[in-house]
């Protein structure tokens, strides 16, 4: 089990390596699929929140909901699959509201943003959210 960790961990840690390369001219990121990034919370809450908050990542996911917080941000939930438990809160800039309307439940979209923090026994919450790929 602990080697399973550790195998995570690197994985999610070369995945940032690429990103950061991609600043540099280097080939493009990867992207995290939704669950595995999610599982690595579940796991291991502080160490991710600790290693993960506060950089800007990619991730694979399917749109299982869309919509407006309690705060007045527009966000979309991704999951693995259609239908699926939400892994991933991807909350995008309040100038970006009239842009939900583009993310229809069951796309498989790539999102790139900031980790911001996990909500236990929910999913993890990704700020300054923008698509990644083309409509």
């Amino acid at each position: 089990m602990r080697l399973r960790k550790i195998v995570l961990l690197a994985c999610m840690v070369g995945v940032f390596h690429i990103f950061a390369g991609t600043a540099l001219g280097q080939e493009p990121p990867k992207a995290f699929p939704v669950r595995e990034f999610w599982q690595a919370f579940e796991k291991d809450r502080q160490k991710a929140e600790k290693d993960l908050v506060g950089q800007y990542l990619h991730f694979t996911g399917v749109v299982v909901d869309k919509g407006m917080s309690i705060y007045m941000t527009p966000n979309v939930m991704l999951s693995e699959a259609p239908g699926g438990p939400i892994y991933l809160i991807c909350v995008l800039p309040r100038s970006d509201t009239g842009t939900l309307s583009e993310y229809k439940n069951g796309d498989r979209v790539t999102m790139t943003g900031r980790v911001h923090h996990s909500k236990s026994g929910g999913g993890v919450v990704i700020k300054e959210c923008k698509r990644a790929t083309p409509q």
